[in-house]
């Protein structure tokens, strides 16, 4: 009987198609290496990016810096974890435009909804500083650099932005302004140290003449029938001279007073005015004219009264002493001048004394050199001090003639120019 099983026939593989599965199998295996590739650039990538992120998330940490992006049409804020640290919101709650300016300082935020207004209206770029108060009720300083980015129509699509911790830089710039102030109140009442014994006979000028007014009506009121006209006369008297006392106080006052920096729009005939109401007495006393020369139409400045009436006043004085020298009694003058350049206002004091010696023109200005046998050689530095930080200027040039003039100038108060 025949086997009828089923026995396994052999593959009969045709050699045509050999090339065919050899190149099918490399392509796959070369598929397979790259994919293999790919996936360790990939983790070595990502690994990279994440030693990146790290080391940008540490340098941002450490200089205390926060990232931040405004979309204007929706009014969201996003913003890095150190931004929201620093200006102390939660990670998950959302910032709006007021949401940011509620975390400002009360007295900063209309300053910078007004910055970013016209940021926006002009094109440009945004920057500022502002103050942050934080939950716990400490402030912190903030330095902002923006961009802003539009759309065809010229429309604010988004600002993009970074913030910057400036606190310790700020704390430090009031510490140093702190002692700049004390110092010019130092030299303030060193200043009228020098005049205080003018200033006592301006001051007993009115008194005597209030006790001999008192006295006089005192007697007119013991007599039988007072004329009492004469009694009114008597005490208008008193009353004008006790108002010139007043006011000679009140300057004193003025000048003495220690209180912060207040700039405000000044104008400088109105302060050589001030201040020379002030000297008056003594440059009477000295026998020293002055000639002042006030230019019309002088715009405004922005400064502190109080310390430039200590600038002008530390010239004249300065004046007093070198025209002390004169060889006659013609030099003995002081001419003060005020004009406008276009750009400046420009103050001047002129004196005809021995002049500077070249040597010393700019060393009059350091600490501590005075060329005064009872000067401290602090008050041209004060005064440099205090006109720089008006953003102004402060030198001295001999004259043609005799003497020498100091000038001083400032800018002008923005949209006041003649």
């Amino acid at each position: 009987m025949p086997d009828l099983s089923i026995r396994p026939m052999p593959y009969i593989v045709s050699l045509s198609f050999m090339p065919i599965i050899i190149a099918t199998s490399y392509e796959l295996s070369y598929d397979v290496l790259r994919s293999a590739q790919l996936t360790r650039r990939l983790q070595a990538s990502e690994a990279e990016l994440r030693i990146s992120e790290q080391r940008m998330s540490l340098a941002m940490s450490a200089a205390e810096l926060g990232l931040w992006e405004w979309d204007i049409v929706h009014d969201e804020i996003w913003s890095t974890d150190n931004g929201r640290a620093l200006f102390g919101i939660a990670k998950t709650e959302r910032i709006s435009f007021d949401r940011f300016l509620n975390s400002l300082y009360a007295e900063d935020r209309e300053l910078v909804r007004l910055a970013v207004d016209k940021s926006l209206a002009d094109g440009g770029k945004y920057e500022g500083e502002y103050r942050i108060k934080l939950p716990d009720g400490r402030i912190r300083w903030l330095a902002a650099r923006g961009h802003i980015e539009f759309n065809n129509r010229g429309l604010p699509l988004r600002m993009y932005g970074v913030s910057i911790d400036i606190t310790r830089r700020k704390l430090a710039e009031l510490d140093v302004q702190k002692q700049r102030n004390e110092l010019a109140h130092l030299s303030r009442v060193t200043m009228l140290g020098e005049l205080s014994g003018a200033l006592a006979h301006e001051l007993n000028q009115p008194l005597a003449a209030i006790l001999s007014n008192a006295q006089a009506a005192q007697r007119f009121l013991a007599r039988e029938n007072p004329d009492l006209n004469e009694v009114r006369d008597i005490l208008r008297d008193i009353v004008a001279e006790d108002k010139r006392a007043s006011k000679v106080i009140h300057r004193l006052r003025l000048l003495l007073r220690k209180d912060e920096v207040q700039y405000q729009p000044l104008d400088v005939n109105e302060v050589v005015r001030k201040v020379l109401k002030l000297a008056r007495c003594d440059l009477a006393n000295r026998n020293i004219a002055v000639e002042i020369s006030l230019a019309s139409q002088l715009p405004a400045v922005i400064g502190d009264r109080v310390l430039l009436q200590q600038v002008l006043l530390n010239l004249i004085l300065n004046g007093c002493d070198a025209a002390a020298h004169a060889d006659c009694a013609e030099h003995r003058q002081l001419h003060i001048h005020t004009l406008w350049n276009g750009d400046l206002v420009q103050i001047s004091v002129r004196d005809q004394g021995r002049g500077i010696a070249l040597d010393d023109m700019e060393r009059i200005f350091e600490p501590f050199f005075t060329t005064k046998s009872h000067g401290m050689g602090l008050g041209l530095t004060i005064c440099r001090t205090i006109i720089n930080a008006h953003n102004g200027e402060l030198w001295a040039a001999n004259n043609a003639d005799c003497g020498a003039t100091f000038y001083f100038t400032i800018p002008a108060y923005p949209g006041e120019n003649t």
